[in-house]
């Protein structure tokens, strides 16, 4: 699986889903690579959603959005961005009743390291979201920056993010006003 390090690949690895890869293939050169369109469907459904005992939640997402993978430097390391739009449709499972959360993402790598252990550390960054309701009624924005450090196992070959697999990834900054997602659910439709 290439390194898909956007929203839709953290949702996925949330819902044990995999994401297939972007057929992107870029050379030893700091020349950007060109941009691949891009458009992902998945869903999975959570019983006691947002630690409240009884609520089982569907959530479907739909991605749409152009990537691309650029080498940067001697060493030929992957840097990916992404531009994205996800709509993430919540819906009650016992009462039909949903909210949609709509993120429009740039996102990228910020730096890309190989750890000389199999393993890559890459910090990126992603912004905030919206929350609508059915009617399109805006009930929650977040106004944030969030910075993420992830682990990558390279396989051993740190120039090709096509065998990687995910670790780990941590916080690093997280800025801003970010939107409560599980408690605007539960107002919506908890």
């Amino acid at each position: 699986m290439i390194r898909l390090r956007s929203l839709t690949s953290f949702a996925a690895l949330l819902a044990g889903l995999a994401i297939p890869a972007l057929g992107v293939e870029a050379t030893a050169s700091a020349a950007p690579g060109e941009w691949e369109a891009f458009h992902n469907e998945f869903s999975f459904v959570e019983e006691d959603s947002c630690g409240v005992p009884g609520l089982t939640l569907e959530q479907v997402f739909v991605v749409d959005g152009r990537s691309k993978v650029t080498v940067h430097g001697p060493d030929g390391m992957h840097y990916y961005a992404a531009l994205e739009q996800v709509a993430r449709t919540v819906t009650n499972v016992a009462t039909g009743e949903s909210v949609t959360q709509v993120i429009d993402l740039r996102f990228a790598d910020l730096k890309v390291t190989d750890n000389g252990d199999g393993t890559s550390t890459i910090i990126s960054q992603r912004p905030a979201r919206v929350v609508y309701l059915q009617d399109g009624r805006v009930i929650a924005r977040g106004a944030t920056l969030v910075r993420f450090e992830a682990l990558w196992d390279n396989g051993g070959t740190p120039t090709d993010p096509y065998d990687d697999e995910f670790l780990e990834e941590v916080i690093i900054k997280d800025v801003g006003n970010p939107a409560d997602f599980c408690a605007t659910v539960i107002q919506a439709v908890g």
